[in-house]
């Protein structure tokens, strides 16, 4: 029997004609080989091949086909080859790209669980070194076998999150799980600028990450480091709350939060005070807090599909809104000071159980489009027609029995859904409408339409 000692931890023995691995005196595995039939001048092209796993890779042989090209070796022969070989390895530091990815995570891993201090201190960066180095087959069998999320979860994390090289990181569709696994594709590309799947970069900063449609229950608390960020995008997830630290993102413009299972607005977020867009829709919240207030650069909120059933008088006080989505909610009525939201563009609260709107609404001077469809309205406010840059409206499936006859004064008027209401007929004065061009009346009882509207070339009725 054969028998070659490598260093104190390994040992290579010659049992039965086969190649044996001992580490610390334990039977660890047995030795396979690759055997390439190459000519003199053929073997110069393996030089330029990084590991052994990209000669398989390069020249077709799987996994299953290593070890099984029988030639007439003696067995003694590949004894001494596989000595070579585990030697070298070892002289150069483990580098884990001189084996096979099945013999040289598995060993260097045993190495590192019995003491081999030198196997512990390269075992983490031979796995992000060998992840980062693009070969499918290795990134599949670090993560298949568990070594990013076992091994190095903190060090990977706290790696990918060094953007000071790092120009793309593809975290989307990935089914991260709530412990954040690490199996998500990252690349180096020699673009700095612009979006790439789910990160943006500008000036070599990170400004943007993309995390949706995951399974991501909680975040680590080294994504909150992340200063220059002022994008953040974590919707469709199954995130129940944020942790405090995300205050520290003072950076922050963009945060959507929607479809997860948020029972209230994180209270921290009110402390994000350079907010501009906030998304909490298809959630679970019941209320808004007052300390809404404190988001005064907040341009958009949506706060669609969740259980709110009022909305504070002081989100009134957001004098840069200029998009409010609260459709599919429980609403009754609206905040009586809505004219102080005067930079508001949009109005959406469709779906909710709305009786009247309120007379302040027609004081929102700038309002472009109000969907007030799908509530129980009967009448409208005559200030409604102080709305002079309405281009939507949207006042389906109401009540409503007639229309007020400051109606004509919406000017800038394109869109008027009527739709299933209680409407019998359309007052004269609608024809100085001039900008409509279209208007749906489906679901009345209206017999008679204007003389004026049918002659309209660029009008469409619906009826």
């Amino acid at each position: 029997m054969l028998n070659f000692k490598i260093n104190e931890f390994i040992t290579l023995k010659l049992e039965n004609r086969i190649t044996n691995i001992y580490v610390k005196n334990q039977l660890f595995n047995q030795c396979k080989h690759i055997l390439i039939k190459k000519t003199i001048d053929e073997v110069e092209n393996l030089l330029n091949i990084d590991s052994v796993d990209e000669v398989l890779e390069e020249y077709g042989l799987s996994e299953d086909e290593m070890g099984m090209k029988q030639l007439e070796i003696p067995a003694e022969t590949i004894f001494w080859a596989h000595c070579s070989n585990l030697q070298f390895w070892v002289e150069n530091n483990y580098d884990t790209r001189l084996l096979h990815r099945n013999l040289a995570f598995p060993l260097l891993k045993k190495l590192a669980e019995v003491g081999d201090i030198n196997a512990k201190k390269v075992f983490t960066e031979e796995i992000i070194k060998r992840y980062e180095s693009n070969y499918l087959s290795v990134r599949q069998f670090l993560i298949k076998n568990g070594y990013l999320k076992n091994y190095v979860k903190k060090e990977f994390v706290k790696f990918f999150l060094d953007f000071n090289t790092l120009e793309k990181l593809n975290l989307l569709k990935q089914k991260l799980n709530r412990d954040f696994e690490i199996e998500f594709e990252i690349n180096c590309l020699a673009q700095p600028q612009g979006r790439k799947y789910g990160i943006e970069i500008e000036g070599r900063k990170l400004v943007g990450l993309d995390i949706r449609n995951n399974h991501v229950e909680l975040l680590p608390e080294s994504i909150y480091s992340l200063q220059t960020l002022r994008k953040l995008y974590m919707s469709n997830n199954r995130l129940k709350n944020i942790s405090s630290s995300i205050v520290k993102l003072q950076n922050l413009t963009e945060l959507d939060l929607s479809r997860n299972s948020f029972q209230e607005i994180p209270k921290k977020i009110y402390g994000l005070t350079s907010l501009e867009l906030l998304l909490l829709g298809v959630n679970k919240i019941k209320s808004v807090n007052k300390d809404i207030i404190n988001l005064q650069k907040l341009k958009l909120l949506s706060l669609s599909i969740n259980q709110i059933a009022s909305i504070p008088e002081d989100i009134t006080i957001l004098k840069s809104l200029e998009r409010l989505i609260l459709n599919n909610n429980r609403l009754i009525l609206l905040p009586e000071s809505m004219e102080n939201c005067r930079n508001l563009k949009e109005i959406n609260i469709s779906y909710n159980k709305i009786t009247d709107l309120p007379n302040s609404i027609g004081k929102i001077k700038y309002l472009e489009s109000l969907d007030a469809s799908n509530n129980q309205i009967k009448t409208l406010p005559e200030s409604l027609g102080g709305l002079n840059n309405l281009k939507t409206l949207n006042l389906s499936s109401n009540k409503i029995g007639y229309l007020p006859k400051s109606i004509q004064n919406l000017k800038s008027l394109e869109r008027l859904n009527l739709k299933d209401n209680n409407i019998e007929s359309l007052p004269e004065h609608i024809e100085k409408l001039e900008n409509l061009k279209l208007i749906n009346l489906v679901k009345n009882n209206i017999e008679n339409i204007p003389k004026s509207l049918k002659k309209r070339k660029k009008l469409r009725i619906i009826i």
